[in-house]
């Protein structure tokens, strides 16, 4: 059963993102994850918000297609993770925000809402290019794969 409001927020920052792109470096952004209702590292914190997110989803969608496991969807430079649980054949997934180690956070959800939360997190970057008229083939393609993924969840 689900406990709270499990969620994940992701922007860019824009202000240097064409410096940054030319010279072949990670664009920032704020990223973060709401597990049972507490912003978790934290609102204000910055990550490669455009390569981790899609690198979360990759997680995520391969543990999904077999055997109980978990996975760190870790956030750069720092000791901090949400440690994903599976456990086949049911659809919940445990989320846990991990500093350094320690259980600071728990949540149970459903694969879907997982699913659905890093998708709408990827959407919101990807709507954020295109209207900026930059690439976002990366992201486009990670959400097609979480797409086809969530098709066949309840």
């Amino acid at each position: 059963m689900e406990s709270g409001t499990f969620r994940i927020v992701a922007t860019y920052d824009f202000e240097d993102y064409d410096r940054l792109v030319a010279e072949g470096r990670t664009v920032t952004g704020t990223l973060y994850a709401v597990v049972d209702n507490v912003p978790f590292p934290g609102e204000g914190w910055v990550d490669f918000t455009g390569s981790q997110l899609p690198h979360w989803a990759h997680e995520v969608l391969t543990m999904l297609e077999g055997a109980p496991s978990v996975r760190d969807l870790r956030f750069i430079n720092a000791p901090l993770a949400l440690r994903v649980h599976t456990q086949p054949p049911s659809d919940q997934v445990l989320v846990e925000a991990i500093h350094k180690g320690a259980v600071i956070h728990r949540e149970s959800l459903t694969a879907l809402r997982l699913c659905e939360a890093l998708r709408s997190a990827l959407a919101d970057i990807a709507e954020t290019l295109h209207g900026r008229g930059k690439d976002s083939s990366q992201i486009d393609q990670t959400i097609w794969w979480l797409d086809k993924a969530m098709e066949g969840m309840g």
